[in-house]
């Protein structure tokens, strides 16, 4: 399981708007653990020209000692309805990445001992999810800040939704970060069951969000 995050996390450079998009803008939104006590703000960011995913926690000072992860749901364009917990490892694009399909969180314990990557990841205060998709299929994603309660128990404090469309390895759209209110669009525990995850979770959702 990835280590314990009581994190001093990482701010990231911002870079300009992708030139094809869905008009994302800068967001910061307020997040809330399972018992309505405030935790921190998360950052959404429209994507990259290249598709690149910059999505940020920043941890409130009073938020005391949490198990935070960031997870991926990822469903191919080509192959819908059949949606995967996509490990770090799943073309991130990001040096020094190997993940662990035993692991469902996004980042890897071994993930978290690479400085490299780290230094991007754990950078300006800040709980950085970064993906940039692979081109050979279009891809649908979900990436959901969440807390673990326990082996096999998870709270879904904060998700997104995001994309982007291919046409022969070309980029032609990009779907920005967009807040999802109101739980996931997919079957998270057999999601977790397919991916090699097994079954037995228990999954609960927050979804309790306040825009400044």
């Amino acid at each position: 399981m990835a280590a314990l995050l009581s994190i001093a996390f990482v701010g990231f450079v911002l870079f300009a708007k992708p030139a094809i998009g869905d008009n994302g803008k800068d967001e910061d939104i307020l997040v809330y653990d399972a018992h309505g006590k405030p935790i921190g703000r998360l950052e959404l960011l429209p994507l990259r020209s290249d598709g690149t995913l910059r999505l940020g926690f920043a941890k409130a000072a009073n938020a005391g000692d949490i198990d935070i992860e960031w997870w991926q749901l990822a469903e191919r364009e080509d192959l819908p309805g059949y949606p995967r917990i996509d490990p770090q490892s799943g073309g991130s694009g990001l040096p020094g990445a190997k993940g662990e399909d035993e692991d469902p969180a996004y980042y890897s314990k071994a993930d978290f001992e690479n400085p490299e990557l780290m230094s991007r990841v754990q950078e300006g205060g800040k709980f950085w999810l970064l993906d940039r998709p692979t081109l050979d299929s279009g891809f649908r994603f979900e990436s959901w800040l969440v807390e673990r309660d326990g082996p096999k128990q998870a709270t879904m404090l904060a998700g997104v939704r995001w994309g982007v469309s291919v046409d022969e390895g070309r980029i032609t759209g990009l779907h920005d970060p967009v807040l999802i209110r109101r739980g996931s669009r997919f079957d998270i525990q057999e999601s977790l069951r397919i991916s090699g995850f097994g079954g037995g979770w228990e999954i609960r959702f927050a979804n309790r969000y306040k825009l400044p």
